[in-house]
């Protein structure tokens, strides 16, 4: 993705290896704001996700909000202070922080991640950022596929209010 940031300036931090050999760290309200994004990107859900390099003086409360060109914005609060733990992939772990819809046609998309020290209760640390593919959800009714807002499934019949199941 590309990286930008804006402000008064982020600290690079060497001495600590972030994800990709280095990591920036932010005091809680100094104005800065990081900046990671994806174009070119395919209609449909992706999942994302970040990595930080965790310290007891880290946020609580880590800010990342992800806009996707399909007009969906996601919030997603973080605590810095542990280290991400949902999943490892090329020796980095990472944590999903949800997912975004992408629409405006082949190869148009774009999701914008920005992490702001704005209100954090600690030090922010933007390292990597990772945007991936959500998985697709197939659902059957025995072996034919039923396709969302164009298939109808027969439940037979039952009295208001009654819940149905269907296996």
């Amino acid at each position: 993705p590309a990286y930008t940031q804006s402000g008064p300036g982020f600290a690079v931090n060497g001495d600590v290896t972030g994800a990709f050999s280095d990591h920036r760290t932010s005091n809680p309200d100094a104005g800065n704001t990081a900046t990671y994004t994806f174009s070119g990107l395919e209609d449909g859900l992706y999942t994302v996700s970040a990595t930080w390099v965790a310290h007891f003086s880290q946020a609580g409360n880590a800010h990342f909000t992800a806009t996707g060109t399909g007009g969906d914005i996601l919030d997603a609060f973080v605590l810095q202070r542990s280290p991400p733990d949902d999943f490892s992939e090329n020796g980095i772990t990472w944590e999903n922080l949800g997912t975004v819809a992408v629409s405006g046609g082949a190869g148009a998309g774009t999701v914008t991640v920005t992490l702001a020290d704005s209100g954090a209760n600690g030090v922010i640390d933007a390292d990597a950022v990772r945007l991936g593919r959500a998985p697709e959800i197939r659902v059957l009714d025995g072996t034919t596929e039923i396709v969302d807002g164009a298939s109808n499934v027969d439940f037979g019949s039952t009295d208001l209010g009654d819940g149905v199941t269907k296996t």
